[in-house]
């Protein structure tokens, strides 16, 4: 896998989760651009990262929930939902690839979400620095 191939895998994850949240309560999405890649077992991934606005305040634990329910009918590796310190729900989403998406309530509002992804493990080209933003 490349470092493109990999940045586009865990944005297509994070898109293909925005694509199951109603379109008419979305105000904004912001997908991060560029990363460092970071370690995993066997080599490095690139962490992305988008967050989803809402038009207006909306029950973002239940939008979480929604997300883990609907994900949970896909073919997957894992997928896990928890109750944070009574704060927040917590979704983990594994796919059959290994690439990985936390969704999370962003503000503590209501007002966004946040997902955050991880392409699946690969080993770093030849030539190319980990400390490099791609």
């Amino acid at each position: 896998m490349t470092i493109a191939e990999a940045k586009a895998r865990a944005q297509q994850l994070e898109d293909d989760i925005v694509a199951l949240i109603p379109a008419d309560i979305i105000k904004t999405t912001d997908q991060l651009d560029k990363a460092r890649l970071m370690n995993c077992t066997g080599g490095v991934t690139w962490p992305g990262s988008t967050v989803i606005t809402f038009t207006e305040p909306q029950d973002a634990d239940a939008i979480v929930q929604k997300l883990h329910d609907d994900l949970d009918k896909t073919e997957n590796a894992g997928n896990t939902i928890e109750q944070v310190d009574n704060d927040y729900l917590l979704a983990t989403y594994i796919t059959t690839d290994g690439a990985t998406a936390l969704i999370a309530e962003e503000a503590g509002d209501g007002t966004s979400i946040r997902i955050d992804s991880n392409s699946p493990c690969f080993e770093l080209p030849e030539g190319s620095s980990r400390h490099g933003k791609y």
